[in-house]
């Protein structure tokens, strides 16, 4: 059988109600496990506030823990009265389903726990509780009609002596008569006894096949439980995993990202320097033809001159000796270079 999930605790730290030296000794009291002279300073307390939802609340706490129950039930009562705070008075009605249970008042424990869990619905504590007072009351039942039947039994017992004493006595008057009815008697007794083992039988095949769906309840939902709290678990980890898986990704692409704008600003950089290469080598290339063109090149006015001068002597000159005489003046009048170009 599971057990009752017992939260029964101070409500509050400090009472308004009550002062601070009274505060103070009501809760050293409590740590210290007299409840006894926590509960005095309390009722001092109700006295000038009697609706402090806190106050109840915790007056039901240390009357609980003296094992004054009908004390506690009434004052968790109240403060569930007085609360206005949805979890305050949730609590307040959940002891007063733990206090009931105490007193093996399991309907009324049940009802308070329906309040409780009015209030609010995923409470596991009330949950739990509430099905363990329900085993409880069927247990109770069970045995209430347990004892009914041995009651019966008794009382059957009773009136067969009684009619054995009777017969017994009739005996005494009418031997003859008395032999067969004693006969007839033992047959119907014989009769009766049967007939009730067979009640008997029947009736602990049921009380055991009813305990065993019980157990067989009880298995499904502990089973129930454990694999909706495994079910949570794997959920649990599995959006633990794809959050570190994501933020693995996450971290890859930013360091892709990273290497990607390293490698393209080192590119920039080498394209900037071959082009700076490049330029440089232009430049240099200009100035070797440059000083190439000032040394080979002479103005070309000059050499446009000489060559009208070599037309006219060739104009004057005819044959082989014009010819001959014509490169003389070529090499003579012109450089190599333009001499050789326009040979």
């Amino acid at each position: 059988m599971k057990k009752i999930i017992i939260v029964c605790s101070f409500f509050c730290s400090i009472h308004p109600s009550l002062a601070i030296f009274e505060n103070y000794k009501m809760f050293e009291a409590y740590k210290k496990g007299d409840y006894k002279g926590a509960q005095n300073i309390l009722k001092t307390a109700l006295v000038k506030d009697p609706s402090d939802a806190s106050l109840l609340f915790d007056s039901g706490d240390v009357a609980y823990r003296l094992q004054e129950y009908d004390q506690a039930a009434a004052y968790f009562t109240s403060a569930a009265k007085h609360a206005q705070d949805p979890a305050h008075k949730e609590k307040s009605f959940y002891n007063v389903g733990n206090t009931y249970v105490q007193q093996k008042k399991y309907e009324e424990a049940i009802k308070a726990y329906d309040e409780a869990l009015a209030l609010i619905p995923d409470d596991s504590n009330a949950q739990h509780n509430k099905k363990v007072a329900e085993a409880l009351l069927r247990k109770q039942k069970e045995e209430e009609q347990k004892k009914e039947e041995e009651k019966k039994k008794q009382e059957q017992q009773k009136q067969q002596e009684q009619q054995q004493e009777q017969k017994e006595n009739n005996q005494c008057k009418n031997p003859q008569q008395s032999d067969n009815k004693q006969q007839q008697d033992q047959q119907e007794k014989k009769g009766e006894q049967n007939k009730q083992k067979e009640e008997q039988k029947q009736n602990q095949a049921s009380q055991q096949n009813e305990q065993k769906q019980n157990e067989q309840s009880q298995n499904s939902q502990q089973q129930q439980q454990q694999d909706q709290h495994k079910q949570q678990e794997q959920e649990k980890q599995k959006a633990q995993q794809q959050a570190m898986n994501e933020q693995k990704q996450k971290q890859q692409a930013q360091k892709q990202d990273e290497q990607q704008a390293q490698q393209q600003t080192q590119e920039q950089k080498e394209a900037k320097k071959d082009q700076n290469n490049a330029q440089q080598g232009q430049q240099g290339q200009a100035q070797q033809q440059k000083k190439a063109g000032e040394l080979s090149a002479e103005p070309e006015d000059k050499a446009d001159q000489e060559k009208d001068e070599v037309a006219a002597i060739i104009d004057k000159v005819d044959g082989d000796s014009g010819k001959e005489f014509f490169k003389s003046m070529v090499k003579s009048k012109m450089g190599s270079k333009y001499g050789q170009k326009n040979w």
